[in-house]
């Protein structure tokens, strides 16, 4: 059981990879992926461990709003446009209300063709943002650092060891 789940979460780490997703691009879009296998224990255990810590954050496992650094400004707002501009995540059409702390890669990240700083405000479009949903965007954006953060760390690992990319 810890063997197949230690498998889980090093396929996890790789899938996350930004360089694995490079240089097998024309494999992911028409076939099932290859995993490169590390013949070193240690980059195997470090590959295990970041897709640990993704699993944890992306399934919520381990977050908190209260871990959120992404502060709230502009009192009650009804969401409309997002945007973003030095910084700050808008949620509003008169861009007088959001997020504060979010950086140009956070903006930028994306799951699959969807912004996800986008895409998360799309269902509550026309309505005003409530106490709890800030706390759960909050969650997000924060999830989207700490994601960003171990894609750094898998990307360290990754290209430290040629091997992987190699195979």
């Amino acid at each position: 059981e810890r063997l197949a789940e230690e498998v889980m979460l090093y396929t996890y780490a790789i899938l996350n990879s930004k360089l694995f997703r490079s240089e097998f691009q024309q494999f992911l879009c028409n076939d099932f992926p290859h995993i490169p296998l590390s013949k070193s224990d240690k980059v195997t255990r470090e590959l295990i461990d970041c897709g640990r810590r993704l699993e944890r954050i992306h399934t919520r496992a381990t977050l908190h709003s209260s871990d959120s650094t992404n502060e709230y400004f502009g009192g009650d707002a009804i969401v409309g446009r997002v945007s973003y501009y030095e910084d700050r995540l808008f949620i509003n059409d008169e861009i007088s209300a959001g997020f504060t702390g979010v950086s140009h890669d956070m903006w930028n990240f994306y799951v699959g063709s969807y912004r996800v700083c986008e895409k998360w405000f799309e269902p509550l479009r026309g309505t005003n943002l409530s106490q709890n949903s800030k706390g759960l965007a909050q969650l997000v954006l924060h999830s989207i650092r700490e994601t960003l953060n171990i894609v750094a760390q898998i990307y360290h690992v990754i290209s430290s060891n040629e091997e992987l990319l190699n195979t």
